[in-house]
């Protein structure tokens, strides 16, 4: 398991979407839940098919 940090940040959600794309298991921590939504606008630049599990074990789909 890979422990992103910063992974709301530019750099690290690009980071995220490769290590997700790769199938990596990725734990990432971020501040808050509106910070996600800039990570979903970078998944959506590359597909709209990769599923992120939340903190409460739902997934989203991006």
């Amino acid at each position: 398991m890979i422990l992103v940090t910063g992974a709301t940040g530019l750099v690290g959600a690009h980071l995220l979407y490769h290590l997700v794309k790769n199938d990596e298991k990725v734990r990432a921590i971020y501040r808050s839940e509106i910070k996600i939504e800039a990570v979903k606008k970078v998944f959506a630049y590359y597909k709209s098919d990769v599923i992120l599990a939340r903190k409460n074990s739902k997934r989203t789909k991006f």
